[in-house]
């Protein structure tokens, strides 16, 4: 995408982002007691009671809903963590720059592993197969992490995954790609919308939030639903503002959550419609919109959303 369209799509987001005041009552709550000041959240994983926190400053653990948080940096240190999966008794972590890290203690102590991926932008799990999305492509390990092998026959520009049986749907910067073998062959969806950044799975619906892709030869920035595989994509962006980016999409119950460049937004109805959920949130005063949301995650009776200025916390129903 060129610098001028860029610019021009970044002011259209300003002017038109999630408010401080918007049309939902529920309220975001700040739970940092325990993070460094100015915390990024770029990963947020849910087990059990734990809640882990991949940050610009390492791993953090809360054990009673985000109310404190502990760093757990043995073995660790204090880098730039994009991404943490469950894998059996494992907790794993990609970082930018320096690979990978294992936990199997609940994350009291961090082993690293050697000759993994250095960047590593997105883990995901499928049995016993864990993938990882780095700077040469899709990775895949079936050992739990210890040991990686490229997937030659990857799409490139891999932006995210999302993993729904035997399907390994992959999205790019220009279509998505399915595999239906563990990653060793891939099939273009040729009809699907470019530049996807992120996809959350809703029994079978496939949720696509793009970053100024295009769809084919119409530029947008908007949601999409696909309920047949990934053959065919409908917009479902009414509410949402004139080409927002998307960060993250995650499911609850019949919701649908979407983490934006300017704050976050709901549907309670399949993406028919699409309302501003942004009270509580970081300001950005200069413009009136709420920052940049990195990710959402269910766990409990709450939503967790990681920014730039640290972790929020919204109370949902369970269901």
């Amino acid at each position: 995408m060129n610098k001028l369209l860029f610019v021009f799509l970044s002011l259209i987001t300003i002017l038109y982002g999630c408010k401080k005041t918007d049309t939902n009552n529920q309220q975001w709550t700040a739970v940092n007691n325990g993070l460094p000041a100015n915390t990024a959240v770029f990963a947020i994983a849910v087990k059990d009671s734990n809640i882990y926190l991949g940050t610009s400053a390492g791993i953090y653990l809360s054990v009673n809903n985000g109310n404190s948080w502990a760093n757990m940096d043995v073995g660790f240190g204090n880098y730039m963590v994009t991404t943490i999966v469950f894998q059996g008794n494992n907790i794993i972590a990609g970082t930018q720059g320096k690979g990978i890290f294992i936990s199997g203690n609940s994350g009291s102590s961090w082993n690293a592993i050697n000759y993994s991926p250095a960047n590593v932008t997105m883990l995901a799990v499928q049995r016993n197969n864990l993938y990882a999305v780095t700077d040469n492509g899709i990775c895949l390990s079936v050992d739990s992490g210890r040991s990686w092998n490229v997937l030659n026959n990857c799409p490139s520009f891999v932006a995210t995954l999302a993993i729904q049986g035997n399907n390994i749907y992959a999205a790019t910067d220009s279509l998505v790609y399915l595999s239906v073998n563990n990653g060793s062959n891939w099939t273009a969806l040729n009809n699907s919308p470019s530049a996807i950044s992120a996809m959350a799975l809703n029994g079978n619906n496939i949720y696509g939030g793009t970053s100024a892709g295009s769809i084919g030869n119409q530029l947008t920035s908007d949601v999409y639903l696909s309920a047949n595989n990934g053959i065919s994509w409908t917009s479902i962006s009414n509410g949402l503002p004139l080409n927002t980016p998307v960060n993250c999409l995650t499911s609850r119950g019949n919701s649908i959550y979407a983490a934006t460049v300017s704050g976050v937004y709901v549907s309670v109805n399949n993406g028919t419609s699409w309302s501003g959920l942004c009270s509580g949130l970081p300001l950005n005063s200069q413009y009136n919109t709420a920052f940049e949301v990195h990710v959402l995650v269910a766990g409990g009776n709450y939503i967790y959303a990681g920014t730039d200025g640290g972790v929020y916390r919204l109370q949902t129903n369970s269901q």
